[in-house]
C-alpha cells in the first residue's frame, strides 16, 4: 500500500470533504520561544495550543482549509502546519509533525461523518480511546515507506520538497503516531513522524510495505525494532493526553512533550 495515497485519503476524509483554499496564509500563531520560522516548546494553531517534543522545529507553511460539514451554513477555517526537525551534522531528518485544528468552532454539528480513525486498515496499533461514531477519537501508530519518488499527498509532498531543497537525506521509512479527536464543533489532528535511524535503529532496506522491517510479521523476529516500537507507542499516549487537553480548553497543559524515545 502506498503511504502517500493513504495520507491523501486521510486528509480528504478527516472533515467529510476538506476543501483547500488557494493562496491563503497558514494560520499558525507562533507561541513564545519562536524566532522567525523556528518553533520551540509549543505551537498555537487555530483554537489550540500544541506542546512539542524538545528541540528546534522549522515551520513549513501550509494553506488553511475550510470545513464543509452538512448542516453548517458557513464554512469554518481549519489551520494547518508542518514542522520538521533535523540532525544537522548528519544532514538527516530527525522528525516531522503535521497539525490541523479548527480556527472557529463549527456550528450545528451532529456528526463529523469521518472515517479517519479507520485508516489505514491494518496499522501496527490502533486505540479508539473515548471517541464515538459521530465524534471519533483515536490514537494510531504505523509506518510509512517513503519510496524513491515524490509522494502525492500534501504532507509527503511538502516534506519531500523541503528535504530536497535543504539537501537533507530522505529516509527510507518513518514511524508515525497520530492522534485525532472531535468534540462538538472543534477537532484536533496531529501526526508525529520519527526517523528510526536518528534514534539508533539500523536503516531500513526493504522498499515494499509488506516486506518492510517494520511490518508486523518482520517485527516478530526483530527484538530491537519491536522494543523501540513499544516505547514509541507509549510516547504516543502521552502525546494524546496532552492534545486532548488542548482541545477541551484551548491551552497546552505543559511547556513541551517528552523527548521522542
Amino acid at each position: 500500500m502506498d503511504k502517500g495515497r493513504d495520507m491523501k485519503k486521510s486528509e480528504l476524509a478527516v472533515i467529510v470533504m476538506l476543501v483547500f483554499c488557494a493562496a491563503r496564509p497558514v494560520a499558525a500563531q507562533l507561541a513564545p520561544g519562536v524566532t522567525g520560522a523556528a518553533v520551540t516548546g509549543t505551537l498555537a494553531l487555530g483554537r489550540s495550543v500544541f506542546a512539542l517534543p524538545p528541540g528546534d522545529w522549522q515551520l513549513i507553511p501550509v494553506e488553511d482549509a475550510l470545513t464543509t460539514v452538512a448542516g453548517e451554513a458557513v464554512r469554518r477555517p481549519v489551520a494547518r502546519a508542518i514542522l520538521v526537525q533535523v540532525d544537522a551534522p548528519a544532514h538527516r531528518l530527525r522528525a516531522a509533525s503535521y497539525f490541523m485544528a479548527t480556527g472557529v468552532t463549527a456550528a450545528n454539528i451532529s456528526s463529523w461523518n469521518t472515517s479517519v480513525c479507520q485508516e489505514p486498515a491494518l496499522p501496527l496499533h490502533r486505540d479508539m480511546l473515548d471517541g464515538s461514531f459521530d465524534f471519533p477519537a483515536c490514537l494510531v501508530t504505523d509506518y510509512w515507506i517513503v519510496g524513491a519518488n515524490r509522494p502525492t499527498g500534501l504532507v509527503g509532498a511538502r516534506l519531500w520538497d523541503w528535504l530536497k531543497a535543504n539537501e537533507i537525506e530522505i529516509p527510507s521509512a518513518l514511524l508515525w503516531s497520530r492522534y485525532v479527536k472531535y468534540r462538538g464543533g472543534d477537532f484536533v489532528f496531529a501526526v508525529h513522524y520519527v526517523n528510526p535511524e536518528a534514534f539508533g535503529i539500523p536503516p531500513s532496506v526493504e522498499r515494499s510495505r509488506y516486506k518492510s522491517e517494520w511490518n508486523a510479521s518482520s517485527l516478530k523476529g526483530d527484538a530491537l525494532r519491536s522494543a523501540y516500537l513499544e516505547r514509541f507507542k507509549k510516547w504516543g499516549y502521552v502525546m494524546a493526553t496532552s492534545y486532548r487537553a488542548t482541545l477541551l480548553d484551548g491551552g497546552a497543559k505543559e511547556r513541551g512533550l517528552p523527548a521522542f524515545p
